[in-house]
């Protein structure tokens, strides 16, 4: 869990609806490598702009997005249905 997570830390204020950005394969959840991997960086500082505080967002990455560097890596990442299922058992 992110130390932002309104779950893990008792002391953040949740004003707003809390939001979960997910996203697949060929990416991090932040800007990690441009032009491609931009992520969830755009999104987050929309709703920073709108008073959301980071607690009330959170983002994942699956996988090494693109941890030695390339787009490829995204090929031979598999979904697994556990971790699937985590994620959805975790938004919803």
């Amino acid at each position: 869990r992110s130390k932002n997570c309104p779950k893990s830390n008792t002391d953040l204020q949740i004003r707003n609806e809390p939001v979960i950005f997910i996203h697949g394969n060929g990416d991090a959840a932040l800007h990690a490598q441009a032009p491609l991997a931009t992520g969830w960086s755009r999104s987050i500082q929309y709703f920073m702009e709108q008073n959301y505080t980071e607690g009330e967002l959170y983002a994942t990455t699956w996988g090494d997005a693109w941890g030695t560097g390339s787009i490829l890596d995204s090929y031979s990442t598999m979904h697994t249905c556990s971790n699937l299922l985590f994620l959805r058992r975790f938004a919803f």
